[in-house]
């Protein structure tokens, strides 16, 4: 139906987003470690950088799960 359609297209726009989002957050990992392995480098030396994923991820989670921004932004919530 019209509205199944919808639903699929709007959780499409959802996934899409998010794998934008975990792909930001592989590519800084990436960049940060490129000559050292993560483990000889430290993941928590650099907290500015730890603090920016953890609201990328909360920016993400907000869009996607808080009541009323899924309207804005025809998103739906992943299941």
């Amino acid at each position: 139906t019209f509205e199944q359609r919808h639903y699929q297209q709007y959780t499409c726009y959802t996934v899409f987003f998010i794998s934008i989002e975990m792909c930001q957050i592989a590519d800084v990992l990436i960049r940060k470690t490129r000559r050292l392995s993560l483990f000889q480098q430290g993941l928590f030396r650099n907290r500015i950088l730890v603090i920016a994923i953890v609201f990328q991820v909360s920016i993400g989670c907000f869009l996607c799960y808080c009541p009323g921004m899924p309207n804005v932004f025809n998103f739906m919530p992943i299941r």
